[in-house]
């Protein structure tokens, strides 16, 4: 028989590892928040900027190029840009 069984749990870390590890977790948390409000910031200015140049009647491929995406990828941040603001 196995000396091992299956439902025995794993022996808990040190108190004081597990603190470390909780404070490194509320750490990455704050970073991230702060990351998606950064990327969101962005992306509202982004899509005012293309509306801006889109007035000015910069093509799609041209804008496209600039962002280093599709032409589809523009005209649909824009639309979705519209939908959000309105």
């Amino acid at each position: 028989m196995n000396s091992t069984a299956p439902n025995r749990r794993p022996t808990p870390p040190a108190p004081e590892h597990v603190a470390d590890d909780l404070q490194r977790i509320r750490l990455l948390t704050r970073e991230m928040r702060a990351s998606e409000k950064r990327i969101a910031d962005n992306g509202r200015e982004r899509r005012a900027l293309l509306r801006e140049l889109r007035l000015k009647h910069v093509p799609f491929r041209t804008l496209a190029e600039a962002a280093g995406t599709s032409e589809q990828a523009i005209y649909k941040d824009l639309r979705h840009g519209r939908t959000r603001t309105a």
